[in-house]
């Protein structure tokens, strides 16, 4: 009797605890998430503050240069920061016009798309079939070219095989 309730009573002890750890792996997870949102907040803080940085240092050289007349001697260095920044924004500039005009190509063929025909398919599938085998038989023809190679010593064999793969693979490439 007395055992049942020590049972009972370690086992809500226990049931108990368990409920705390989980909920204390339930807040270390949460905190745990918070510190990577922070770390990312931090890193994008700092490429901006060093972006920041650059464009101070920039304007306190050019405002000595001014006051100190030395700007014949800074001239070469500020043009060629901001002829670099210009080329970057310039190569910034085309990727993103070159994604957007594929996404507009992309987005145009499929609204005015018409759909396909069986016989436009079936011409389609019958080419591919084609094209494999004509693949398959140029790979099938070095293969048995590589396997009539006899190997007396590595050189003449690196010799024959690139000498074979020249003969087999130039018609592929026309």
């Amino acid at each position: 009797m007395r055992g049942n309730a020590l049972n009972n009573q370690l086992s809500e002890k226990v049931t108990t605890f368990k409920s705390d750890v989980d909920n204390a792996a339930k807040k270390l997870e949460f905190i745990k998430t918070q510190m990577n949102f922070t770390g990312e907040t931090i890193n994008g803080l700092k490429s901006e503050v060093s972006k920041k940085m650059k464009t101070c240092e920039m304007a306190y050289h050019t405002l000595n240069g001014l006051v100190h007349g030395q700007t014949s001697t800074m001239l070469p260095s500020m043009t060629g920061y901001f002829d670099e920044t210009l080329n970057e924004f310039e190569q910034r500039i085309q990727t993103t016009q070159q994604t957007l005009f594929e996404l507009n190509s992309s987005i145009d063929s499929l609204i005015h798309a018409n759909p396909p025909n069986p016989e436009t398919i079936s011409k389609v599938i019958q080419h591919q079939h084609q094209s494999f085998l004509a693949l398959a038989s140029k790979v099938s023809h070095l293969h048995q070219q590589i396997n009539q190679i006899s190997v007396p010593n590595q050189k003449a064999s690196e010799k024959n095989l690139s000498e074979i793969a020249k003969k087999v693979l130039v018609p592929l490439n026309k």
